[in-house]
């Protein structure tokens, strides 16, 4: 939280790639991830093997952005993703003038966009992620 609130004390914008590692550090889901996993009883060789670990960072990264929700149709295929939490509070953070450590802003920076195009990066981002590929 301090690295945090200094970024945005600072108007320190992180990329992309920084931000997703920076809060991959600083919030529960690798923990959880673990707790669930133990469950499975895999062997370490297994949670270790590269596919493996990129499923688990995929999923970090969708939780620690986004709130994901799904759409399916009425045979149970998705149709639709819905990412909400940094589009969400990208308004009011820029209107209290912390907007700097969201991922709309990396994007903005980053790729030269503006708002509406940074959501749709991160809408397609997300799906991305979501699907791996």
């Amino acid at each position: 939280m301090i690295k945090e609130a200094e970024d945005r004390e600072n108007k320190r914008v992180r990329t992309v790639d920084d931000y997703l590692q920076f809060r991959r550090e600083t919030f529960a889901a690798q923990a959880s991830i673990s707790f669930l996993s133990s469950g499975l009883k895999l062997p370490e060789k297994v949670l270790l093997h590269p596919v493996m670990q990129t499923v688990t960072l995929a999923s970090m990264d969708i939780l620690l952005i986004i709130n994901v929700s799904f759409k399916f149709d009425r045979t149970y295929k998705l149709t639709d993703v819905f990412i909400f939490q940094d589009m969400h509070s990208y308004p009011l953070e820029l209107s209290r003038g912390i907007e700097f450590h969201n991922i709309i802003t990396s994007i903005i920076h980053e790729h030269h966009l503006d708002v509406p195009a940074a959501m749709k990066w991160l809408e397609e981002f997300g799906r991305q992620k979501l699907l791996l590929s």
